[in-house]
């Protein structure tokens, strides 16, 4: 998505290019009393435990029945709770809206709904939340907005679709499309980032026999239990690619594989151990179970950073494991328990 503000005499003109539906869920941000902070303080140390037995890391976890197997009456009444909390909506849902279509089908009809009633006029609404959906709901990251849909009421925004009317050029005072010139103030440009890899691969970072990581991974990563990869010892990387990262609350996520990488040092100390270097096959066999989780679910049917398909040339290839936090604990103890197996330590 790109924004441009338009200079105008009268008013600032903001355009918007939309290049494909955003599906957003309302934050409901606001200020807590008093009582309420102190009700969450009461029981945090529940909240955190239950963490580590949640798919996404959050206290909260999806609701362990499928979508198609209530009432609509039922299914309704979950989506309007779990509406109120926007942030729930998504990853605190029937536990087969990310794996089923048909389920999915139902969280995304219950999100256009409510959005389209946030918009008055009618081709627009049919743009930002079309009828039939674009891909399936909550595969792309929703942007969890305030009132973005609102925004397209007012009298100075525009919504320029550049499928219909696609940008030419960048011009000294603003940009071209096919149809029109626009002159703008500021163009701020959204094309996206290099997720999940980008912040590895982006440094030198090179292996026992000089082969960069960038250029290792260049067809695709390999990387045993989303944390290490063949041909660089003592390379330990958190929050890093096919591990939970960007399906994972930030904090827990960070916190608990720090604590798993913290017992792997210890042990390997107690034991007079100073190098551990992941096994290429570990590495193969790692990918591919992420690869045949992914075959499963619907993050494929949608171009997403999530995918890697929001950069140029870049291979796709599911980059987050999407087996859940307590799954992928689970794999991490197995490898654990039988010694570190698919890890050469020495």
């Amino acid at each position: 998505m790109q924004v441009a503000q338009e200079a105008s005499k009268e008013a600032a003109q903001l355009t918007i290019f939309q290049r494909t539906p955003v599906q957003a869920l309302p934050m409901r941000q606001r200020q807590l009393t008093d009582e309420e902070n102190a009700k969450i303080k009461s029981d945090l140390a529940d909240r955190f435990s239950r963490r580590a037995a949640s798919f996404s890391g959050f206290d909260f976890d999806f609701i362990p029945k499928s979508a198609l197997e209530v009432s609509d009456e039922e299914r309704t009444t979950t989506y309007e709770r779990l509406w109120e909390y926007g942030f729930e909506f998504w990853l605190g849902t029937y536990q087969d809206v990310f794996v089923d279509d048909d389920a999915n089908d139902t969280a995304y009809e219950f999100w256009r709904d409510r959005t389209r009633a946030r918009i008055k006029d009618p081709v627009i609404a049919e743009k930002l939340a079309p009828m039939t959906k674009a891909y399936p709901f909550g595969v792309k990251r929703p942007s969890l907005e305030q009132t973005y849909y609102d925004i397209f009421n007012q009298d100075n925004v525009r919504l320029v679709d550049l499928h219909e009317d696609p940008i030419e050029t960048i011009t000294p005072t603003g940009l071209k499309t096919t149809s029109e010139e626009h002159e703008f103030d500021i163009i701020v440009y959204a094309t996206g980032f290099d997720a999940v890899t980008g912040g590895l691969t982006a440094i030198d970072i090179r292996g026992t026999d000089g082969t960069l990581l960038r250029d290792k991974w260049s067809n695709g990563v390999r990387a045993n239990l989303g944390v290490a990869t063949a041909g660089f010892p003592n390379l330990l990387f958190l929050y890093g690619p096919l591990s939970p990262s960007g399906f994972c609350n930030g904090p827990s996520c960070a916190e608990i594989q720090g604590d798993l990488i913290v017992d792997t040092i210890d042990y390997m100390r107690d034991n007079g151990l100073n190098r551990i270097e992941s096994e290429a096959d570990a590495d193969a066999a790692w990918s591919d179970h992420v690869a045949e989780l992914t075959t499963e679910a619907l993050y494929d049917k949608a171009d997403s950073w999530y995918m890697g398909a929001n950069v140029p040339g870049k291979p796709r290839q599911l980059l987050n494991y999407p087996g859940g936090l307590p799954l992928y604990l689970a794999k991490w103890d197995e490898i654990v328990c039988a010694g570190y197996k698919g890890f050469t330590l020495s």
